[in-house]
């Protein structure tokens, strides 16, 4: 498979929540991928679960942990509908993860509501520690899919009742 047909898998998770009528919360999907093969999978739960740290990065790295029956996903490369907020980030780095790629950027996500700006632009520069944020020795974020990522963030926008 190729780094897109991963972006797609996250993509059919973030998909999930929206046949469910978004009952997990927003529309964010991922994936985790060790020798080209997926080894975990992850969908938002916040709202379905209670759980404010059952973002779908989250979800996926308890999914590929549990299915390996590991706690270090070193080698491991994860794909998320979206940039990763720093929480995820964080998780992603303490399980070893180093490559993560993405589809919608930050700015798309506040479009739909998700609004993390109070912490996310000051937090994304220590814990990367750089500007940018997209490279540095700690995480490589590479942002690929986004116009099939965007679709998710559509749908939800198009939603009259939305649960954040």
């Amino acid at each position: 498979m190729q780094h897109i047909d991963f972006m797609k898998e996250a993509v059919r998770e973030a998909e999930k929540n929206a046949h469910d009528n978004f009952s997990g919360g927003f529309p964010f999907g991922a994936v985790i991928v060790f020798k080209g093969e997926i080894v975990g999978r992850g969908r938002n739960q916040v709202i379905m679960n209670n759980d404010p740290t059952a973002h779908a990065d989250i979800q996926a790295i308890r999914n590929a942990c549990a299915n390996l029956n590991i706690n270090d996903l070193t080698g491991c490369v994860l794909y998320t509908t979206c940039y990763p907020c720093p929480m995820c980030i964080t998780a992603a780095r303490c399980a070893g993860i180093k490559k993560v790629f993405f589809g919608n950027a930050h700015d798309d996500v506040t479009k739909i509501g998700f609004n993390d700006d109070i912490f996310h632009d000051a937090l994304i520069n220590i814990i990367l520690g750089e500007e940018s944020g997209e490279h540095s020795e700690i995480m490589e974020l590479l942002q690929i899919g986004s116009d099939i990522a965007i679709t998710t963030l559509q749908m939800f926008a198009n939603k009259q009742t939305k649960i954040y």
